[in-house]
């Protein structure tokens, strides 16, 4: 509200300085008239400055409410993921959202399970980009959604005894980087994931999150209500265990604390759709 005011106020100033000083230069208007635009042009710089005042205060303000939220974050999660290991998957290049939602998970406790990042070789571009994919997961995919089946495929056994030698497949065929942690097995048995939202006509990893709910807990991410991806596709999905969350606010979190509860709530069994969109809690409920 109040930037749209300022935009406008500014708007307006210049434009009645510019007609001003076209009009006198051609000595059109008397000096009374010259006088009284010469005043709503100084109202208007006043109005301006106040505003200018007003964005200032609110930004001071809100930079000393995240430092306060961030200070006493560590009091809510600690230990809160303690003994669980976690794994992060995205689709494309991370944000720096995505690395706060990282450190957060670290803070509370948990380990660090390494991380998957699916190329752009998931859109299948290249038709023969289907076959490669079907040949390193060693399976048939459904010719309907090549994409959607493999994912979902890689998902269901991604924790599982051959999940290691899947990921090693896909990395040699350019369809997955990889950072492991600095030992264990590759995804480890057991491991919590953090699933990164993609826009909504990435579809395949929704599919790739229905496949790794059926064993482990999951959390899915999305920076902003006005950015849902995956997180959307996720929340309507006809069915889901309870060791499934959502969270949509991310990057309006400056300290993590709503993503590491919303996970420790599917490792719990609880699990939900969280945030700031209309009709959810922001995190859920003390336990």
């Amino acid at each position: 509200m109040i930037n749209f005011r300022y935009h406008v106020i500014s708007i307006v100033a210049i434009f009645l300085a510019l007609g001003l000083g076209m009009l006198i230069g051609a000595g059109v208007l008397d000096r009374v008239t010259v006088a009284r635009l010469e005043s709503s042009v100084h109202s208007l710089r006043s109005d301006l400055d106040e505003s200018r005042a007003s964005i200032k205060g609110l930004q001071d303000q809100a930079g000393q409410t995240n430092a306060l939220v961030k200070n006493l974050a560590p009091r809510v999660t600690h230990d809160v993921l303690l003994g669980r290991q976690v794994l992060l998957v995205r689709a494309g290049g991370g944000q720096g959202w995505e690395g706060a939602v990282g450190d957060a998970v670290k803070l509370a406790g948990a380990a660090d399970g390494g991380s998957i990042v699916f190329t752009n070789r998931w859109s299948l571009a290249d038709p023969k980009d289907s076959e490669r994919l079907s040949t390193a997961l060693g399976t048939t995919l459904d010719p309907n959604d090549p994409a959607g089946s493999a994912a979902q495929f890689l998902g269901t056994n991604l924790d599982q005894p051959g999940g290691p030698a899947l990921i090693s497949a896909l990395k040699a065929a350019g369809f997955v980087n990889v950072s492991p942690p600095s030992s264990g097995t590759f995804p480890a048995a057991n491991v919590d994931v953090i699933v990164f939202a993609a826009p909504a006509t990435d579809g395949w990893l929704t599919r790739f999150v229905q496949g790794v709910d059926a064993h482990s807990a999951t959390l899915v991410v999305s920076p902003s209500v006005d950015a849902l991806g995956t997180v959307d596709s996720v929340r309507h999905l006809p069915k889901r265990s309870k060791s499934l969350s959502t969270f949509d606010s991310a990057a309006a979190d400056p300290s993590g604390v709503g993503c590491v509860l919303a996970l420790r709530a599917a490792i719990d069994q609880q699990g939900g759709n969280f945030g700031t969109a209309g009709g959810v809690n922001y995190a859920p409920p003390p336990s």
